[in-house]
């Protein structure tokens, strides 16, 4: 394990079976599964594309290989912990702060119509505003 260079970022968040996150330099979704202390990812089918500087392609390589070795789980009051099937730790995790969706938001990847995630048309805007009282 070693420590990911200053503004890169490498992401993950589980939910209902799908890991996204940030790999370096590009964005990744796929699917994961979970039983006790077992966790397993899928292939992540959906990534943007983008080409970043070496440090960060260095570690987007990196990052989705190591994914792709987890084996198992463990939570300390640090955070998470994945690991390996002989048991070494592959990487470790502390939670990311606690956000609300209050306030407006710019799209800045979507999802198109072959499951790839990319950016929207140039010179478009989209937004979307999350109010207080849950509304869209």
């Amino acid at each position: 394990m070693s420590a990911i260079p200053p503004k890169v970022r490498a992401t993950l968040t589980l939910v209902d079976g799908i890991a996204v996150g940030e790999s370096g330099c590009n964005t990744f979704a796929g699917p994961y599964t979970v039983t006790a202390d077992e966790l397993v990812f899928g292939l992540f089918a959906a990534t943007t594309t983008k080409v970043c500087d070496d440090k960060a392609m260095r570690v987007e390589a990196t990052y989705l290989d190591t994914l792709s070795q987890v084996a198992r789980f463990g939570v300390r009051d640090t955070g998470l912990l994945l690991v390996s099937p002989p048991g070494s730790t592959l990487l470790a995790y502390v939670p990311a702060p606690a956000r609300t969706l209050d306030g407006a938001w710019t799209v800045t990847a979507i999802q198109n119509d072959r499951g790839a995630i990319v950016a929207p048309v140039a010179g478009s805007s989209l937004m979307s505003t999350f109010a207080t009282d849950g509304t869209l």
